[in-house]
């Protein structure tokens, strides 16, 4: 199936070409765009992230997320850490000596730990220590001290931590480096995301002034007063816009101007909104030009390190070609082709699929559990008896913050309520009626039911969008296929059985 789809979105891709879809302006434009951003993004991956999170620092943590260890943890403040004592950090040293003494002759770890170490006292025992609970520092410390010994003191920006490694076990590797990967990046950014904001900005502005990116601040007053003229003219759009006032130069990278078109197209529904808030000079220049000027810095970069040759790049441009090419056949052959809908079809989908626009039978629920069959027996009893049924309740359950599946009152329910076996006794009891004691997660429950509603087809005018849509993609459905078939007999494609052998 995997291989009729991919089959399939490449012959779409083909008689996309066929057909001059791609010179589409509108696709040149997203290409472009796509092309930029995945550049941009294979530089920042090489000059940010695996600068910052090398392979061999990777490989070690891979390491160490299949190395359970039980640890203990101490921390000693000083002045200006986290954990804030008035002590010099000198002095914090001096006291972590004697406490690593302390803790590497003590007899119960956790104990000790939570008499030395300062700050949250509950925190002291790690079973199993979690990669991220500490900064990096702390994971080595953790994670290269042995079993029975005393590591550190090392200097966090918390405090000082010393660690005295209880237990120390490797699970099976049941997962790739590559799949463990993300996890691990996700906890290092979140530590680091000042560290790595630092270097994307150093990196930026260096590119801008190796690419000469320039704003100009005159072009930006030019267009606020634009955006201000449009925004007080009466029920503006976006539309509204001339050409000329689309050519406003903003800024420019390398000779290539920036102009106020792109501002407008990224901000047209923020401006529709509330114009002053997105069309002044600090939200332009800020919130558009600047990651603009980054941006086409950063391609420019890219294509200079040669990464637009990139393997990985070419791999994603194709996958990106490819999908958006065999989209435009199914919003152009498709969802263009087939967009009417006449009553005739509406009222005969409606009388045809009567189950589809139904609304379920309810009934009424009232309930006691308990958690004996005898006892259980004995209020439905009195229940029968007609004793008041609440009053049953409130003798034998009466309980304030019961479970959610034992209070009194259930409501309107419907054959699929979660509580099944009660639904299911509800039911066959119709309305007005009491259930023996029905057994149910170890406990027995007494139902009375009330009104009871049965399953009625909702009334044409009050689905009426739902059928219309229904009707809608089943005729796309029926055009979707008639179009894939002209297809499949206009581009060949030819399966390599032995291939899918051998990669099985």
């Amino acid at each position: 199936q995997s291989l009729d789809k991919l089959i399939d979105v490449r012959r779409k891709a083909v008689w996309a070409v066929r057909q001059q879809l791609e010179k589409d302006p509108a696709y040149q434009t997203e290409l472009e765009k796509f092309s930029d951003r995945t550049l941009a993004m294979s530089l920042y991956q090489e000059k940010v992230i695996d600068e910052m999170f090398p392979s061999a620092m990777m490989e070690k943590y891979y390491d160490w997320f299949f190395t359970d260890v039980k640890a203990v943890v101490v921390k000693i403040g000083f002045r200006g850490a986290g954990i804030n004592e008035d002590r010099s950090e000198a002095e914090a040293y001096e006291l972590a000596e004697k406490y690593a003494s302390e803790l590497a002759i003590s007899q119960d770890a956790v104990l000790a730990a939570k008499t030395l170490s300062e700050g949250n006292k509950k925190a002291v025992l790690a079973n199993p220590y979690t990669i991220g609970r500490m900064p990096m520092k702390g994971d080595s410390l953790i994670f290269n001290t042995a079993v029975g010994s005393v590591g550190g003191p090392v200097k966090l920006s918390e405090a000082l931590v010393l660690v005295k490694v209880l237990e120390k076990q490797t699970r099976e590797k049941d997962r790739t480096l590559d799949s463990v990967r993300g996890e691990l990046l996700r906890i290092f950014r979140g530590q680091q995301r000042n560290e790595e904001a630092g270097k994307f900005n150093a990196l930026s502005e260096q590119f801008r002034r190796k690419y000469n990116a320039i704003a100009y601040d005159a072009g930006i007053n030019e267009l606020v007063n634009t955006i201000n003229q449009w925004g007080k003219s009466p029920q503006p759009k976006i539309t509204d816009f001339s050409d000329e006032q689309r050519k406003i130069i903003i800024g420019e990278v390398q000779g290539e101007p920036i102009y106020s078109g792109g501002f407008l197209d990224f901000a047209s529904d923020m401006l529709t909104r509330d114009y002053s808030v997105i069309g002044n000079f600090s939200s332009i220049k800020e919130r558009f030009l600047m990651q603009e000027l980054n941006l086409r810095s950063w391609v420019l970069e890219a294509k200079a390190a040669g990464q637009d040759k990139n393997p990985k790049y070419l791999e994603e441009m194709e996958r990106f070609t490819l999908g958006r090419l065999a989209r435009m056949i199914e919003d152009k052959e498709v969802n263009e082709h087939v967009t009417e809908v006449t009553e005739a079809e509406i009222e005969t989908y409606y009388r045809e699929n009567p189950d589809k626009f139904s609304a379920p039978a309810r009934v009424e629920v009232w309930q006691i559990v308990v958690n004996a069959q005898p006892v259980a027996q004995q209020v439905y009893e009195r229940a029968r008896n007609g004793e008041d049924f609440k009053a049953l309740y409130d003798e034998f359950v009466g309980k304030a913050n019961v479970p959610v599946t034992h209070r009194y009152e259930l409501g309107m329910i419907t054959p699929t309520h979660r509580m099944k076996p009660i639904a299911d006794a509800a039911f066959a009891a119709g309305g007005n009626n009491l259930t023996q004691p029905v057994e149910f997660n170890n406990s027995y429950h007494i139902i009375k039911t009330g009104k009871f509603e049965p399953e009625k087809v909702k009334d044409l005018a009050s689905v009426r969008s739902s059928v219309q849509a229904a009707v809608l993609n089943e005729k796309r459905g029926k055009r979707r296929e008639q179009v894939e078939s002209e297809i499949s007999a206009a581009v060949s494609a030819e399966v390599h059985s032995d291939v899918l052998k051998a990669i099985g």
